[in-house]
């Protein structure tokens, strides 16, 4: 099947759909540490998540959410809403 037949069967490509929830797992993982009053590791957040490195997860936060995790644990230490 070619990417365009599977964004029209699924709505989205096969890539895109567990990249999403990997990022929406980080980023619970990153908010649950801010409510804890602490900053979370990035490296742990995207080895615990599946990605390569902190980098990788950074990349894919900016393509999925249009933000980044790094702006995200650094604005005043809020989640941020997309």
């Amino acid at each position: 099947m070619q990417p365009a037949q599977e964004r029209r069967h699924a709505g989205t490509t096969l890539h895109a759909a567990p990249m999403e929830r990997r990022i929406a797992r980080a980023r619970l993982l990153m908010e649950g540490a801010l409510r804890r009053g602490a900053r979370a590791n990035l490296t742990d957040v995207a080895a615990a998540t599946g990605f390569s490195s902190d980098a990788h997860m950074t990349t894919a936060f900016g393509r999925v959410l249009g933000n980044d995790s790094e702006r995200m644990d650094a604005n005043n230490r809020q989640p941020f809403t997309p």
